[in-house]
């Protein structure tokens, strides 16, 4: 059984397409979220850990950068 043949219109209604854009935009920004964890989730773990900094380290290197000005 065939569908009917959807002929493609902008909605007139101000709520209506406002509501939808509402819609469609949180469900594109979960995707992108959705990606970038995963992104994340795929790097190894070594490279997280060298690319994090505690204060020591981040002290240390704000002094080095003072002493070669």
């Amino acid at each position: 059984m065939r569908r009917k043949k959807v002929t493609l219109a902008g909605i007139s209604n101000d709520n209506a397409r406002r509501a939808s854009l509402k819609k469609r935009r949180l469900a594109i920004m979960k995707k992108q979220v959705q990606q970038k964890l995963d992104e994340y989730r795929k790097t190894p773990k070594l490279d997280h850990l060298n690319k994090m900094v505690n204060k020591e380290t981040y002290l240390k290197e704000r002094i080095i950068k003072a002493k070669e000005q």
